[in-house]
C-alpha cells in the first residue's frame, strides 16, 4: 500500500531487463523460438522460420527481441545467422515447464 510518506521506487536497467523477459516468455511465438532452440541448439533462421511456418519478417522481430531481452545469442557465419538460447533462457524455460505443467 502507498502512504502518503512513501516515494514511487525507481526504474533500474535491471527491472526493465526482467520485465522484458517476463513480456517474451508471455509471447506463444516467443515460446515456440526458445524451446526450438533448446532442443536443436544453434538454429539458422532459414530452418527457424522453415519449422515454425512464419513469415521472415516476424520471426526476425521476435528474434530481435529475444535478443534485447538477452534470451538468445546471435553468431554470424558469412551471410548467415545462427541462433542459440542463452543459459538465463534455458533456467526460463525449465520454470515455465515446471510451473505450468501440460494440459
Amino acid at each position: 500500500m502507498k502512504g502518503k510518506s512513501e516515494t514511487t521506487l525507481p526504474v533500474s536497467e535491471e527491472l526493465l531487463l526482467k520485465a522484458e523477459r517476463l513480456k517474451a516468455v508471455g509471447s506463444p511465438m516467443k515460446l515456440k523460438i526458445l524451446f526450438l532452440l533448446r532442443k536443436e541448439g544453434k538454429v539458422r533462421v532459414k530452418d527457424i522460420i522453415e519449422e515454425l511456418g512464419e513469415n521472415q519478417s516476424k520471426i526476425s522481430q521476435h528474434l530481435r527481441d529475444l535478443r534485447f531481452s538477452k534470451l538468445v545469442n546471435r553468431k554470424r557465419k558469412r551471410n548467415e545467422a545462427f541462433y542459440s538460447p542463452t543459459e538465463t533462457a534455458l533456467e526460463i524455460l525449465k520454470c515455465v515447464e515446471k510451473i505450468l505443467p501440460k494440459l
